[in-house]
């Protein structure tokens, strides 16, 4: 019994991570690595590393259902102090006691707390592994680690400026008595987003129109073969614009990040912190608009720059 609830079974923090991180990519077990690449000091990339996968530990339907349950225990289970309203969170708490070291068992006063998680559900992107030694009052993960995981989320949405999610929960259609397809709202997403989540969701789709934005989106259950139809639009609406931030003092890399996420275009010239950006701040533009950044070690721009919309 002691095994079945946790007891005698010892795991590294990283080791969590990356079972936590095998649910988020469908599956697959990763291999962790923490540099990304090495440059000269001419900013020339040297060496770079790529996310490799070590095997598939579980079809990709079980690792789907998981990631479901755990998005359910933060909405409504013990990991609700994770909880962001906006945001698809999934994750689980941890509450471990800690074993005595004059004799046989556990303690019933020291305890470990954890929580691990990941944002968002649909096209996880963040995973946060938080573990608390001898916490006191509180020990429970659910009081205190989640919290600080919810803070620590907090701070990279407002490093990467993310947005609330457009869709505010995942649609459960009944398709018969015992299948059910969960289908999450694509509507104003990019072609090639919707597709890659359908495909992962191992959902059939059929596009109408032509365009690379998602404007309208209807579920058919009534044939043999259940099917998302997604209507496609050439244009974007003004809404569908994107602001420009402002990335210059930043590290190349977040500087990078942000304005991808943004879904700008990103050129690069030298190398170290950002000071010079060929888009005003603030600037309303589509996304795919080519963005050229200047960093310390040149702060030159392009001669010409054009703004592609």
């Amino acid at each position: 019994i002691s095994i079945a609830i946790g007891h005698e079974v010892a795991v590294t923090a990283l080791q969590v991570a990356m079972a936590y991180g095998a649910i988020a990519n469908g599956g697959y077990l990763m291999k962790p690595f923490v540099v990304k690449e090495i440059r000269d000091r001419e900013g020339k990339i040297v060496q770079q590393y790529y996310p490799q996968r070590i095997r598939r530990v579980m079809d990709r339907e079980v690792a789907n259902t998981m990631a479901k349950i755990l998005e359910r225990v933060v909405d409504k289970g013990t990991g609700r102090l994770a909880k962001i309203p906006g945001y698809r969170i999934a994750g689980k708490t941890g509450t471990a006691q800690k074993p005595l070291k004059d004799r046989p068992g556990y303690s019933n006063s020291k305890f470990i707390a954890s929580f691990c998680g990941f944002f968002p559900v649909d096209q996880p992107r963040f995973l946060i592994f938080v573990m608390i030694d001898e916490p006191h009052p509180a020990h429970s993960g659910g009081h205190v680690a989640a919290p600080t995981f919810k803070k620590i989320l907090e701070r990279i949405l407002k490093i990467y400026e993310i947005p609330p999610q457009q869709y505010t929960s995942v649609e459960e259609t009944h398709i018969g008595e015992n299948d059910k397809f969960y289908v999450p709202n694509l509507v104003g997403r990019r072609y090639d987003v919707a597709v890659q989540i359908l495909d992962e969701l191992g959902l059939n789709y059929q596009l109408e129109g032509e365009g690379l934005l998602v404007m309208k989106q209807e579920f058919h259950s009534d044939s043999e073969t259940p099917q998302v139809v997604l209507t496609m639009a050439r244009k974007m609406d003004d809404e569908e614009k994107v602001t420009v931030p402002d990335v210059r003092g930043l590290s190349v890399r977040k500087a990078v990040s942000i304005l991808s996420f943004r879904g700008l275009r990103v050129h690069l010239n030298g190398s170290g912190r950002v000071v010079k950006q060929s888009l005003d701040p603030g600037l309303q533009v589509r996304p795919g608009t080519h963005i050229w950044i200047a960093c310390e070690s040149t702060g030159d721009l392009p001669v010409e720059i054009r703004v592609t919309n």
